[in-house]
């Protein structure tokens, strides 16, 4: 059995999930660590606290689940899990990066399943996506045709005149740049 965490408008509606053992079992499993209560008034206080600072803090949690890169950038572990805890308004259990960052998103994902994190966030238009990704297309494009370059340029027998690779490369990046105008093929 699976636990909503989305729609809990009222204690009753957590009462209805079975007893409090195995209702509390249900949120430890959905969140992927225990959450300290005694009662169901406890249960469901931390449960509405969580829910209020993800709907308070929605835009950078967002940003922070889809890019890992920048949880890690905001400092060390200790720090970063304590920035973390104090964003969701609950102490995440984690002793390492890898559990920490599964941690966060599984908060993440159990309180907001409709909407997919890393990368597919609602966040972004689908015009960003598309930008991002001719960006990133046309970075790995310039970069692998200046690997062609320095590879040939640093083989012996294959050692061709400078001038006539930098036309080459020059080539390419104007077939690229026609192919992302859209006046070719």
């Amino acid at each position: 059995m699976v636990i909503d965490l989305t729609d809990l408008s009222n204690i009753g509606q957590l009462k209805a999930q079975g007893d409090f053992r195995s209702v509390k079992s249900l949120v430890a499993k959905a969140l992927g660590f225990a959450i300290k209560a005694n009662s169901w008034d406890g249960l469901y206080g931390q449960l509405c606290k969580i829910r209020a600072a993800i709907t308070e803090n929605h835009q950078r949690l967002c940003v922070l689940a889809n890019n890992d890169a920048a949880i890690r950038a905001l400092g060390d572990f200790d720090k970063v899990k304590e920035a973390l805890s104090a964003l969701l308004s609950v102490k995440l259990p984690a002793e390492s990066w890898p559990q920490l960052l599964s941690r966060f998103q599984q908060v993440m994902s159990a309180f907001l399943p409709n909407e997919t994190l890393n990368g597919n966030s609602p966040l972004y238009t689908h015009e960003e996506k598309v930008r991002k990704f001719d960006q990133i297309k046309f970075q790995n494009f310039v970069n692998s045709s200046k690997l062609d370059l320095i590879s040939k340029m640093l083989q012996p027998s294959g050692f061709k005149p400078l001038g006539e690779a930098q036309r080459r490369w020059q080539q390419q990046a104007g077939a690229w740049e026609a192919y992302r105008a859209g006046t070719c093929g």
